[in-house]
């Protein structure tokens, strides 16, 4: 019996159990208002501030809504440059929505973004 509790206590090890958070950034904003140089820049600031919200929830991955950004993705864009400041303390990898013309009837319609530090220790790919 004894050996028997031992072979059953062998087997029955507690597993360390790992959560992974997501945070959802959609931004609410009404299909009859468009982007346009006029109020650009508060709709931007809109998702600046739903990014520093959703730090507070320390997420391992942040997903935005499919075309949240209505331009093109470019590695130096402010907005990029911007959410990725904010996040840098939780590492966050985030997943957005922003149309980039491909080819002539191609478009990506999404971005992965690593966190700039976990690039720059070579710890993974830049490509989700």
């Amino acid at each position: 019996m004894l050996t028997g509790f031992v072979l059953f206590e062998s087997f029955n090890v507690p597993r360390e159990t790992k959560f992974f958070k997501v945070a959802i950034l959609a931004e609410n904003i009404p299909p009859e208002v468009s982007w346009n140089k006029t109020n650009a820049n508060k709709l931007a600031q809109g998702l600046v501030d739903l990014n520093t919200a959703a730090v507070t929830l320390k997420p391992n991955i942040m997903l935005w809504s499919e075309s949240g950004i209505p331009w093109t993705y470019r590695e130096d864009d402010k907005l990029i440059k911007e959410v990725l400041r904010v996040t840098n303390p939780v590492q966050a990898t985030h997943v957005m929505g922003i149309n980039t013309a491909y080819r002539q009837k191609e478009v990506f319609n999404a971005y992965c973004i690593y966190p700039v530090e976990k690039l720059l220790k070579g710890t993974i790919s830049n490509t989700c």
